[in-house]
């Protein structure tokens, strides 16, 4: 899933394309071709969610080793 949005900010508009990655086991092949053009990486957890959040240091090292320089 995607979502596109434009956001102002200091007098310039900027075109955001947020993508929804998952982070489910069954999805964890794609992911690293979505890092390689991204200007930048969010990462999100569930704070009722352990798994979640003991997911972010692999996501990380996921990226890491997938986004260009």
């Amino acid at each position: 899933d995607f979502k596109l949005k434009t956001m102002p900010y200091c007098g310039l508009k900027y075109r955001m394309q947020i993508w929804d990655t998952a982070g489910q086991e069954r999805f964890q092949t794609l992911t690293p071709a979505y890092y390689k053009n991204a200007n930048g990486i969010l990462l999100v957890y569930s704070i009722t969610d352990d798994n979640s959040f003991k997911n972010i240091g692999k996501w990380l090292n996921q990226i890491e080793n997938s986004a260009p320089e």
